[in-house]
Parts: structure tokens; C-alpha cells; sequence
């Protein structure tokens, strides 16, 4: 919250904005602004002082800057503006240059997730493939198994007998 932050009414930030109530109010739960309501009834937002500091809209359009009358300020304007176009300018290139940067870290980031994506697919085929294997061979071994275990009952039935035959 800034010093120059304003308390006003969704109908006077409208009229100093050059905006319609309901887009004003569109704009502040897009901003998320603090509301408030009077004792009165009527709801108030805290509209940015950066917002009150620009130029007013009017009919959809700002209105015009008034021009210099003598010959020197025209020039200083002049200069001035210049000044502020190359700034601004300069400004535009660096946050160009930094949005490319970004761009090619998302293009960089896609790939690397294509690519996991890719490799968590043949992964899973693999997986697949080994569970098949390991099924394929817990259904061989039962029968072993039993055979085992039967053999292994006919010792122990065979046994007392082959002792006393010393067989």
C-alpha cells in the first residue's frame, strides 16, 4: 500500500479513470484491491496512486499534452521526449531480450520433458515386459514345486523302511 493510495467509490474511480463502473470493478477483483464498505452503504476500493498519476481517459482516448508556446521550451521538450523515447526504447530491447531467454528456457524445459516422457514410456514398457517374464516363470516353477514337495513326502514315507532294509 502506497502513501498516495485512494479510498474511492467504484463510480468515482470510474469517472477519473475514463472507465465504465463495471469494468472499473472488473479491474479491481482482477487487481485484487482492497474494498471496504462506509457506514453509508456505498462499497469503496483503494485504487493505486500510479493509476491517479496518469493521464486521464476520456471518450477512450488521453487527452492531448499542451504544447509549448515559446521556441526554447519546444526544443527542451523536444529533447526531453527524445530522452524518454531512447529510455524507454532501451527498456523495450532489454525486457525483449530477457523474454527470449525465457522462451528458450521453456523450449529447453519442453524438450527435457518430451524426453522424460519418452523415457518413463519405454521404462514402463520394460517393467511390463519383466513382470511377464517373472509371472511366466513363478507358472513354471508350481509344477516344480509340487513335484518337489511329493518327492520330498515320498523320502519321508521311504525313509523308516529304506533304514531298516539299509537300503
Amino acid at each position: 500500500m502506497d502513501a498516495g493510495d485512494r479510498w474511492l467509490t467504484y463510480r468515482d474511480t470510474a469517472a477519473v479513470l475514463g472507465m465504465s463502473p463495471g469494468a472499473v470493478a472488473a479491474r479491481a477483483r482482477r487487481a485484487r484491491w482492497p474494498k471496504r464498505l462506509r457506514n453509508d452503504g456505498a462499497a469503496e476500493i483503494l485504487v493505486p496512486s500510479l493509476l491517479l498519476e496518469t493521464p486521464t481517459m476520456s471518450g477512450g482516448a488521453v487527452e492531448p499534452l499542451q504544447r509549448p508556446t515559446t521556441g526554447p521550451d519546444r526544443n527542451d521538450v523536444f529533447v526531453t521526449l527524445q530522452a524518454a523515447l531512447a529510455e524507454l526504447s532501451q527498456g523495450l530491447q532489454r525486457e525483449i531480450a530477457t523474454r527470449q531467454a525465457l522462451q528458450a528456457q521453456v523450449d529447453t524445459l519442453r524438450e527435457d520433458l518430451a524426453a522424460a516422457r519418452l523415457a518413463n514410456a519405454v521404462a514402463q514398457q520394460q517393467i511390463a515386459a519383466e513382470r511377464e517374464r517373472r509371472e511366466r516363470a513363478v507358472r513354471q516353477l508350481a509344477p516344480l514345486e509340487r513335484k518337489l514337495a511329493e518327492h520330498e513326502d515320498r523320502q519321508k514315507r521311504r525313509g523308516f523302511l529304506a533304514r531298516l532294509l539299509g537300503v
